[in-house]
């Protein structure tokens, strides 16, 4: 079910680009406006409120009317922050940054292709870690495998849980994970198919199936979120 919302196309209104919420909140990012919005409905109004300025200089290309942002390939809050990770062709030994939710304050994290991530245990972050400038694996004659690994944002140390187990093309079949604390699993997806890793993630499941036949560039960044009866949706 769909409903118009006044204000969102309202002259002056921010032009939010990403949606992103913390379980009970949630909160928009203008990229070209550089600002974090909460998000309310009054009625049939969206109402912006609480802006938080966000440095983005890092990932803003071009000047004036002419400035250009890059969209994160995926965001989520966890810890009171922030995470955006963007895309990395420049071989840069950083593209996550966070910023605290009440102040702004902006961490550049130390990690590099961080593919796909979710919130994890003791204020980590579950993901894919693949290089797509490094991808081929020349003794093998193979495309290398993903690593499934664990992301501490406090000291920013990386911690290899695992292997992705399905053969895949690029790394624009890994764009997205979800981890169900409860069942201490992680689940993501190729373009034909829907698996479950059960720790210590070594070993996928196969639970369902896609119908994008190849159309994997139609996959949306963080497209994987649980639904309150217990199944998944995927977006693409």
């Amino acid at each position: 079910r769909t409903r118009s919302l006044e204000g969102v196309d309202q002259e002056g209104a921010p032009y939010i680009k990403t949606l992103v919420s913390d379980g009970s909140t949630l909160f928009g990012v203008d990229l070209e406006g550089q600002t974090l919005y909460t998000l309310t409905l009054e009625g049939e109004k969206l109402v912006y409120t609480e802006p938080v300025a966000i440095d983005l200089s890092s990932v803003t290309e071009g000047e004036g009317p002419h400035m250009y942002v890059r969209n994160p390939q995926w965001a989520l809050i966890t810890g009171g922050r922030l995470y955006m990770r963007f895309v990395n062709y420049e071989e840069n030994p950083s593209d996550l940054m966070s910023f605290d939710l009440k102040t702004g304050e902006k961490k550049e994290h130390q990690i590099a292709h961080l593919q796909a991530a979710s919130p994890y245990k003791e204020g980590k972050l579950i993901g894919l870690q693949y290089n797509i400038n490094d991808a081929w694996d020349d003794s093998t004659g193979e495309m290398k495998k993903p690593a499934i690994v664990a992301f501490n944002p406090a000291d920013d140390s990386l911690e290899t849980l695992g292997s992705f187990a399905e053969n895949t093309q690029d790394s624009d079949e890994l764009m997205s994970v979800y981890y169900d604390p409860q069942e201490d699993s992680l689940y993501t997806y190729t373009d034909t198919d829907v698996y479950r890793y059960d720790a210590p993630f070594n070993k996928s499941r196969l639970i369902g199936y896609l119908p994008m036949y190849t159309m994997f560039t139609a996959s949306t960044p963080g497209g994987i979120t649980p639904l309150p009866d217990g199944r998944l949706a995927i977006a693409f």
